[in-house]
């Protein structure tokens, strides 16, 4: 195919695309609003049905506009298989509409939301999906009851408040099983109490589900190895559907949690005598859903159907709650038995999605310790469990773990239990990290499929780094953006987060940065964001380890540091809390105020870092079941002298006062403070931007290994071997620029120019010896004369150029000379012969300098080169 038909074809596919998008999305807008509000289904029934008549009437004309252009583009591809050239349909089919995704791969990295007009163009795939969820909200779970719009107009005429809201298909490919999922979901956002807005604080209080803190998991899963725990994991099945729908107001919410069951029981199914079911009739509210448009069409649902919600249907603001109060009133409930104990889950009270298994009932919080409980404390809880919505994390023995997770299987409908027990078993994944043991039996977190999957999405701007951020990256100059480039780099930052949050604490720092940096330059912020993508490509297999080696200390090691100023900026801390030479949380941020010093920028981080390690300090205490030492390290000395009070001036009073909370906890013996050396302090790797061996070497004292091995994996070699090295050399051979060498001066040669400079030094020293001579000798001729002696202009002995000789004794042969008799011209003419030699000896310099002569180096350098 030639290139215009190549770009036609490319063309004709990108307004397939955005036209399919525009009229699906006009079509749910304008049936929403046709059914948005409740009172035109009470009282105008027939005005509501002939606008979903006249709405099928222009979907069916555009459906077939559609399909018109989808033949078009079939006849073009047809064109294009029996031309001769390459260029790829089903490459541009796939990136427009996933045609490989809807067609049910073998392996998915993460969890696609497939479009309406795919799953229109391929019904055929969707429909067992399709008919699954029906079943399962109308007769498995009936968390649905069919009813009339006739029906639903007697119940408003009665007083009740009918909420009448739209519903949303949702189709999408499960990962990693590339299953094919539909979810029907109600449209929340329509309802509320009267007066009450979205945002309200009242709503979001009575409305509040709490979720697990992923510090939680890291230390549980620290736990789980250092006592060599057996992991388990479930999801249980429709979990919204398995609570009913509660009263909006919290404290009676909470009420009938406790004094009802989780399911509607079949005399509050039954219907009274107006056609409704018994369990509505004390509500003061009922609501309705229309079904999905989609549905409707495509008759899998009859135009005049109206759902009426019993249960905690997906999509509504009020359904994680629900759901969050009947579970936790079941789960408390539960009773296991295990090798003759009855054990039962126990709450945490730093962590209400994190429960204690265990005989008797631990102590919580503040509540003191069992006088019984042993030095360390382990065995006094039997294992943990995390509940995250519907997904189950177990950690206890082998035979606890079954026990759990066939206990949950038997209060709810839950998938295949799996379990973690070697370096052979399946991965676990939960929360979006992949966990998994090595043959060392530790266990590893990462992040591995999520990266690669961002990996393939950014694949063109990815390049060759070995560092998260470029040496010296300061915050970029505020530009000019638009609101697609703000959106843009929103989504590239938020999405490298997650994975920063979760197992790598090596990009936290840059990413931090970058998220501070994203409304003043989003353009440059992004381009950086690319950078920090392309380093974690390379390094997708590296995440935390936990060891199972019993660690002598199993305190709590907190380690705080801080850069000072950087770039005239408020300095930047970081703390870092490890437990049993395991990494479970960390913490960085802009300090709040600009310090004066880096003595005060440390003692800010140890202050932050121990009221952190204080706030994880309750957790470790609910499941150590005692209390443990919490350690802080600092590689700062001044700071440390400070909290200990190591003496000092008047001028650190001020950091001293500053530093006094923590110095009442020293005094009482609940922290302790130790210097670090700045190598073995693992906080700086969240404090600036490092590469090269330093960030190699904090990434091992952080417990950040490769899959592969304990030694973290450098960039990856080149595919080819020599034959790549070979080329690479040739390459570089061929950018050598060609150059003649200048031909090397003989040393014996002397240059013109040279002999020239060398004759008039020595004339100059010799005429410079001779007028030093005669002014000696005038001045000895003038000392020589009596002081009454006068000399007279016309006195010629005064002047006289050969006054009588001066004797001077001397012993040179034996013999007495005078003055004049000494060879003088000797002198200037030694001069001369020497600088002939030294010239030669140092003809590779143009000049011979005076400190070299001076110094006499370059008499040996003569003699010794001669």
């Amino acid at each position: 195919m030639s290139g215009t038909d190549a770009e036609r074809l490319a063309s004709l596919l990108d307004d397939h695309c955005e036209i399919s998008n525009s009229l699906w999305e006009v079509r749910e807008r304008l049936v929403d609003q046709a059914f948005g509000v409740d009172e035109s289904v009470v009282s105008d029934g027939g005005a509501v049905k002939d606008t979903v008549n006249a709405l099928q009437e222009a979907q069916k004309v555009l459906e077939l506009e559609i399909f018109a252009l989808a033949w078009s583009l079939d006849a073009e591809r047809d064109a294009c298989e029996c031309s001769d050239g390459n260029f790829d349909v089903g490459d541009a089919l796939k990136g427009l509409d996933d045609r490989e995704g809807a067609a049910n791969p073998e392996e998915a990295l993460q969890t696609k939301v497939v479009p309406n007009y795919i799953v229109a163009r391929d019904i055929h795939l969707w429909d067992c999906p399709i008919r699954a969820e029906l079943s399962s909200l109308l007769d498995v779970k009936r968390a649905l009851f069919r009813a009339t719009w006739s029906l639903v107009k007697k119940w408003a005429e009665m007083g009740y408040r009918v909420c009448v809201i739209p519903s949303k298909i949702i189709n999408s490919i499960k990962a990693p099983s590339a299953k094919l999922k539909t979810r029907i979901v109600g449209c929340g956002n329509y309802l509320g109490n009267e007066g009450e807005s979205r945002s309200s604080h009242a709503k979001h209080n009575d409305l509040y589900a709490a979720g697990v803190d992923l510090s939680t998991v890291r230390f549980c899963l620290a736990l789980a190895s250092a006592r060599q725990f057996t992991l388990g994991a479930t999801d249980i099945k429709t979990a919204f559907l398995n609570a009913r729908l509660l009263p909006r107001a919290r404290e009676l919410a909470e009420q009938v949690a406790l004094e009802a069951s989780g399911v509607p029981t079949a005399d509050e199914l039954a219907l009274n005598e107006h056609g409704m079911p018994k369990m509505l009739e004390d509500r003061p509210e009922v609501v309705v859903i229309r079904p999905p448009n989609f549905l409707v069409q495509r008759q899998y649902v009859s135009a005049g159907e109206a759902w009426v919600v019993l249960r905690a249907m997906y999509g509504l603001d009020q359904s994680p709650r629900d759901w969050g109060l009947v579970r936790d009133t079941q789960v408390q409930s539960l009773r296991i038995r295990v090798d003759g104990k009855v054990l039962r889950l126990w709450r945490s009270a730093c962590d209400s999605q994190l429960w204690l298994i265990a005989e008797c009932e631990p102590s919580l919080g503040m509540a003191p310790l069992h006088q019984d409980s042993n030095a360390e404390g382990w065995d006094a809880i039997d294992g943990w469990v995390i509940i995250y919505v519907d997904d189950v994390l177990v950690g206890a023995c082998l035979e606890i773990t079954r026990a759990v997770l066939a206990a949950f299987t038997e209060l709810w409908q839950c998938d295949t239990p799996q379990l973690l027990v070697d370096a052979n078993s399946k991965q676990l994944r939960f929360l979006g990290l992949d966990i998994s043991k090595t043959l060392h039996d530790t266990l590893r977190l990462t992040q591995s499929a999520y990266i690669r999957d961002l990996a393939e999405r950014y694949r063109e701007h990815l390049k060759r780094v070995d560092s998260p951020l470029p040496a010296n990256t300061v915050a970029p100059d505020p530009e000019e953006y638009t609101t697609e480039d703000l959106r843009k780099t929103q989504r590239a930052v938020g999405e490298l987060l997650w994975v920063s949050q979760r197992t790598r604490v090596d990009v936290a720092f840059a990413l931090s940065r970058l998220a501070s940096w994203t409304m003043t330059a989003p353009r440059a912020v992004l381009s950086l964001a690319h950078h920090v993508l392309s380093y974690l490509a390379q390094t997708s297999e590296v995440g935390l380890e936990f060891p199972t080696e019993p660690a002598k200390d199993s305190s709590l090691h907190v380690f705080t540091d801080a850069s000072f100023a950087p770039h005239c900026e408020k300095s930047f801390e970081c703390a870092v809390i490890r437990w049993c030479n395991c990494t479970v949380t960390w913490t960085l941020c802009h300090q709040p105020f600009v310090t004066h010093s880096s003595c005060e920028a440390e003692l800010l981080s140890v202050t932050t870092g121990a009221c952190f390690g204080e706030a994880f300090w309750y957790l470790v205490r609910d499941l150590l079941q005692r209390e443990p030492l919490l350690k802080l390290f600092n590689d700062n000395q001044s700071a440390v002298s400070v909290f200990n009070d190591q003496g000092g001036s008047w001028r650190t009073r001020a950091l001293k006062i500053r530093a006094n909370y923590l110095k009442d906890r020293l005094s009482l013996k609940l922290y302790e403070l130790n210097h670090v050396s700045g190598s073995e302090n693992v906080a700086d790797i969240g404090t600036k931007v490092l590469g090269g061996q330093r960030l190699k070497q904090l990434r091992q004292l952080a417990g950040l290994w490769s899959s592969d091995s304990h030694a973290f994996p450098s960039n990856p070699a080149p595919a080819g071997g020599d034959a790549v090295a070979m080329l690479r050399a040739l390459v570089m051979a061929c950018c050598l620029c060609a150059t003649t060498a200048q031909p090397q001066t003989p040393k014996s040669a002397v240059s013109w120019d040279q002999f020239a400079f060398t004759v008039t030094v020595a004339i100059t020293a010799i005429f410079c010896w001779e007028v030093a001579k005669y002014v000696y000798r005038w001045v000895c001729g003038w000392s020589e004369r009596g002081e009454g002696e006068q000399i007279t202009i016309g006195d010629q002995g005064a002047f006289d150029p050969e006054p009588e000789p001066v004797e001077a004794e001397s012993s040179y042969g034996g013999t007495t000379l005078t003055f004049n008799q000494l060879p003088l011209y000797r002198l200037p003419l030694s001069i001369a012969i020497a600088w002939l030699m030294m010239h030669r000896c140092s003809i590779n310099s143009p000049m011979l300098s005076l400190p070299g002569i001076l110094d006499g180096r370059f008499h040996a350098r003569c003699w010794t080169e001669d």
